[in-house]
């Protein structure tokens, strides 16, 4: 089952600007999301987030300077 938990995907916290859906926030995709918020123009993360090797999974962040939109978070299993 790819490590799949249940989690609350209706609640949106909003944590230095940057828009969070589903519990629990993981606190290492959090440290990450926040350096990567600091030369984007916009960031958010998703429900069932998790740390990646340079932006968490299930992220979406816009690059300030070309517009750029990427979109970070398909995780293939088996």
């Amino acid at each position: 089952m790819c490590g799949w938990r249940r989690r609350e995907r209706n609640v949106v916290t909003i944590v230095d600007g940057i828009p969070i859906w589903g519990e629990p926030i993981d606190a290492a995709a959090l440290a990450q999301i926040q350096n990567c918020a600091m030369s984007a123009g916009y960031a958010a993360m998703m429900a069932d987030h998790h740390k990646g090797y340079a932006v968490p999974t299930k992220t979406a962040l816009v690059l300030q300077e070309s517009g750029t939109i990427l979109l970070a978070g398909t995780k293939l299993c088996g």
